[in-house]
């Protein structure tokens, strides 16, 4: 099969997206070679790359959320002021991203112990946060020592 598909040749959004200069359109690389960041931009050869469980783990990560009325209430505690309804949907964006580089980490995790396919440990979640925190550069990561 020749050429891009009729959609993308019409000029979908992601042949749109690839006009701007953003998103995975245009690159040319291996669908196990995507990270949670790139997720949302694959374009359709990226997702024609996937399969059989990669597959099955893009869909789930696109039907998955995390629910605003739940994120209002962390916020509400971490804050002590409602959230504006823009600011929960950038909490549960960025909070869905939080946990996909963390399976991702774990998956890394368990395939280095030898698991295979096998499902995600407790064990291999926890590393992974660790080892997460240990790569991120936010200040709230870091432990701050008690005085008292």
């Amino acid at each position: 099969m020749a050429g891009p598909p009729p959609a993308a040749a019409a000029g979908d959004k992601n042949s749109r997206r690839a006009g701007r200069g953003g998103g995975a359109a245009g690159r040319s690389r291996p669908a196990s070679s995507y990270s949670v960041w790139d997720l949302d931009n694959l374009d359709t050869e990226g997702l024609r790359q996937l399969q059989g469980e990669q597959l099955e783990r893009f869909e789930a990560y696109r039907r998955s959320a995390i629910p605003k009325a739940t994120m209002k209430k962390l916020l509400l505690a971490v804050t002590g002021q409602t959230p504006d309804v823009n600011t929960t949907i950038v909490a549960c964006g960025l909070a869905k991203l939080l946990v996909g580089e963390i399976v991702e980490a774990a998956r890394k995790v368990a395939e280095e112990r030898g698991a295979g396919d096998a499902p995600l440990t407790v064990g291999d979640l926890r590393r992974a946060y660790t080892l997460t925190l240990e790569e991120t550069q936010l200040p709230l990561a870091k432990k701050r020592p008690r005085l008292m």
